[in-house]
């Protein structure tokens, strides 16, 4: 089954495309032709997707594994220091980072959205209808 292509939105748009630990950006868009645009970001599982993983539960149905609720968008390098110590880095404490993260691009999308121009919605609307399907 997987991410579905649903969740995988909700999950970028709900961390505004930034790490949910360290606050980076994951998307990166190159100008230059010599390289191409990439994506940065891993959506990691909270409880982890297979049996052996950091912080598996076997009572989790696939379902519940790769919904919204057990996903965190990350970086590589905490991706891989949060499966490397399930210790510290529990479920409890992923779902509350995943949360004040969440929180904290809700809270800066209300803050500047006082400040949007006619032309920059406009700019946007354009964008929105000739690149999405």
């Amino acid at each position: 089954m997987g991410i579905s292509v649903t969740v995988r939105k909700k999950l970028w748009g709900k961390s505004g495309g930034r790490c949910s630990m360290c606050k980076t950006v994951l998307f990166e868009e190159v100008r230059d032709s010599s390289r191409a645009s990439g994506n940065l970001g891993e959506e990691a599982h909270i409880c982890g997707e297979l049996p052996g993983s950091a912080r598996y539960d076997s009572k989790m149905s696939e379902q519940l594994r790769n919904g919204e609720d057990n996903l965190i968008l990350l970086c590589p390098t905490d991706h891989t220091k949060i499966d490397k110590n399930e210790t510290e880095y529990t479920v409890e404490r992923l779902k509350y980072v995943k949360k004040t993260h969440e929180q904290f691009v809700q809270d800066a999308i209300r803050e500047e959205i006082p400040n949007i121009t006619y032309a920059e919605l406009e700019v946007t609307i354009g964008y929105l209808i000739h690149n999405t399907g």
